[in-house]
Formats: structure tokens, sequence, C-alpha cells
């Protein structure tokens, strides 16, 4: 292929092996993200499942006293 491009050959390479690197790296630190989003919104739920576990709980002892 060399005997084809020439010099361009090298720069092409590197142009390429830069774009799919940059493509691994970005796709490895999107899969970082969507983990920690994950983790976020499932915090935000267990917050949510702790305040209405407490409201039952307020609500059955308020009713069993009457």
């Amino acid at each position: 292929m060399y005997y084809y491009l020439g010099v361009f050959y090298k720069y092409a390479l590197l142009t390429f092996s830069f774009f799919a690197y940059f493509i691994f790296v970005y796709s490895v630190f999107s899969a970082l993200a969507a983990v920690l989003a994950i983790f976020r919104v499932s915090s935000w739920y267990n917050t949510f499942m702790t305040f209405q576990n407490k409201q039952d709980a307020d609500n059955s002892k308020d009713n069993a006293g009457k």
C-alpha cells in the first residue's frame, strides 16, 4: 500500500488511528456516564421509597390508635 500512496500512507494511518482511539475512549466514557446516571436515579428512588415507607408507617400508627 505504501507503494501506491507514498508518504501520505503514514499520515493516513495516523489519522485513522487517532479517530479509532477517539471513538474507543468516547465509548468507554459514555458507558461510565450511563452507569453513574443509573446510580443517581436509583438513589432518588431509594429516597422516595424511604419517605413513602415512613408515611405509611405513620399512617398505620394513627389508624391503629383510633
